[in-house]
């Protein structure tokens, strides 16, 4: 894939880029110096105040990391180191300011409601604040939370998963081609036969390492199923169906109505 990325830095070795990653280390840093512990003490301007510069660095690192994303995606060879050290930059500092929606979940429901009707700059973000707040029940203590993050377990396995995947080579036509350029020939060439083609070379080649890939798989999902435990869920797609705004019980039925619906339309 070809992208424009003249909104974005020249590189990612460049200095606009590093300068721009520690002006977010420096804001992440005043941040939590200026708001932790004390945002349950906030009146409504104040806490949309806050919300307002949070989102900004979320905006800073999202710009951050979805350029050396999509480098990535362009020439996983050359870029997923970059990526990987993007992540592992980044989680001290997400880390370091879980305290802000952690706190936020801590303030009473008559005070944010009081702070809600008093403030109309907080109440332009209410949908965002509920958001935080329906995972009252899913929360573990700070100090778990602030681990996790920093820990990241999960981004091991991932990274290991970006790195094989960028040195992987599929044979096709005389050329050794990498993930990217044999999955854009199966997925978009005119030809259906050469799709067919490549599509075969690319999972004879997967096959080869699939002993591997059971193996990250598999430590995914056990990482997910610790996740779950400490985060009160009880089946691994709770977790999907709140950040959906869904009940299991709507999927079930929907399942269900889709399922029953086969007779008439196959």
């Amino acid at each position: 894939p070809q992208w424009n990325f003249d909104n974005f830095y020249p590189e990612v070795d460049s200095p606009e880029y590093e300068a721009d990653f520690q002006k977010l280390e420096q804001w992440a840093k005043d941040f939590k110096s200026r708001y932790e512990g004390k945002v349950i003490t906030l009146n409504g301007d104040q806490l949309a105040a806050a919300i307002q510069e949070f989102k900004g660095m979320e905006d800073l690192e999202g710009k951050l990391g979805t350029y050396v994303q999509l480098k990535r995606d362009q020439d996983s060879k050359k870029y997923t180191a970059a990526a990987e050290a993007f992540k592992n930059r980044a989680a001290p500092l997400n880390a370091g300011n879980k305290f802000f929606s952690y706190e936020i979940k801590q303030i009473d429901e008559k005070i944010l409601e009081t702070a809600l009707e008093q403030s109309t700059t907080l109440k332009k973000f209410q949908p965002w604040v509920n958001n935080i707040r329906k995972r009252i029940p899913h929360t573990p203590s700070l100090d778990v939370i602030k681990f996790a993050t920093e820990m990241n377990a999960k981004s091991g396995i991932v990274g290991l998963y970006d790195k094989w995947h960028a040195s992987k080579r599929y044979p096709f036509e005389g050329n050794d081609l990498n993930q990217t350029q044999i999955i854009s020939i199966f997925s978009n060439d005119p030809d259906q036969l050469r799709r067919k083609a490549a599509h075969d070379v690319f999972v004879n080649e997967l096959q080869k390492d699939s002993l591997l890939m059971a193996h990250l798989f598999n430590e995914r999902l056990r990482l997910k199923s610790v996740e779950d435990k400490w985060s009160n869920f009880s089946q691994p797609w709770d977790e999907r169906h709140l950040n959906n705004n869904v009940t299991s019980g709507m999927v079930d039925a929907l399942e269900t109505a889709a399922k029953d619906s086969y007779p008439r339309i196959m």
